[in-house]
């Protein structure tokens, strides 16, 4: 199982667009305020995102990850799609709970993700939270402010709708990836709102993988927006599906919609981060917790 990314080429990577070098990521910028100023919207760099005059963040990293596949010359009209949207986002009406209640999901999203203040929402693990998520024709609007999510009807009826809408989406491609000693690490894809399905991952893993409640949980990693990747954990299979998860997520965070490249551990809807990063990129492995109780239980350490 082979899993690919691509990063800046030919010089220094840049710190916040990392997939471009700095020359690159300073073009980039520059075509970004021109686009978005063709749009309407004045706006200033400020730690690598872009600030417009109305207080909106726009970030850059996501469609910098699309457009580093593409030439130089493509990046006008890529950037100018992606000003347009946040234009059309910008200049939306209020939101009416009758008319976005099909449409209004739970997002997960680390919290540096964010597009304001984490006003209102649930803490999921780690870095990640859930909060209102709005599924436009051409953009997605999230909502973090309490008065927004007041005017929608409060945090319980939004929560409660957006689990339920989660739980109608279904996988578009689901696929088995078999690991050497047996077992399997199992990866489902999906639109937009796929990995946020996090948050009913029991309903998940019956209808995208057939796995009915796995006695000793499962690993799961959500490192972008569209894709769910988990492994039962029944034996000395979690050690090799431990290692290939991790390189998995780290891969996959870097392409457009990176949500996270930790790798949790879940059990009977209770769920808890067992790696953990460091400065250098490495990832340590914590045995113990609910994961090291079922690692226990299977004979594969001492139980405490």
């Amino acid at each position: 199982m082979a899993w690919f990314g691509r990063g800046a080429k030919g010089g220094a990577p840049d710190a916040h667009l990392p997939m471009f070098t700095v020359q690159q990521a300073t073009r980039f910028r520059a075509a970004a305020q021109r686009a978005f100023a063709e749009a309407g919207m004045e706006t200033v760099l400020a730690d690598g995102v872009l600030l417009t005059m109305e207080g909106a963040v726009a970030h850059l990293d996501q469609v910098a990850a699309i457009a580093v596949e593409a030439p130089e010359r493509a990046w006008p009209q890529l950037l100018a799609r992606h000003a347009g949207v946040l234009a059309e986002a910008l200049t939306q009406g209020p939101l009416d709970p009758a008319t976005v209640s099909d449409r209004l999901y739970l997002r997960v999203l680390g919290r540096d993700a964010l597009p304001g203040p984490f006003e209102v929402g649930d803490e999921v693990v780690g870095d990640l939270v859930a909060v209102v998520g709005v599924d436009h024709p051409n953009h997605v609007d999230t909502l973090t402010r309490a008065e927004t999510v007041e005017e929608l009807g409060g945090w319980q009826w939004v929560r409660e709708t957006g689990l339920r809408n989660l739980r109608a989406l279904t996988a578009e491609d689901a696929r088995e990836y078999p690991l050497q000693g047996g077992g399997a690490i199992h990866v489902s894809t999906g639109g937009y709102f796929h990995a946020s399905r996090l948050l009913v991952l029991g309903h998940v893993l019956a209808g995208d993988f057939r796995i009915e409640r796995p006695p000793h949980g499962l690993l799961v990693a959500v490192p972008n927006r569209d894709m769910i990747a988990v492994h039962p954990v029944e034996g000395v299979s979690a050690i090799s599906a431990m290692s290939a998860m991790i390189g998995m997520a780290a891969d996959q965070y870097e392409r457009p919609g990176g949500l996270t490249r930790e790798v949790f551990f879940w059990r009977d809807g209770a769920i808890e981060q067992v790696t953990r990063r460091d400065e250098n990129g490495g990832a340590s492995v914590d045995a113990t917790g609910l994961f090291g109780q079922a690692l226990a239980e299977l004979g594969l350490i001492e139980g405490a």
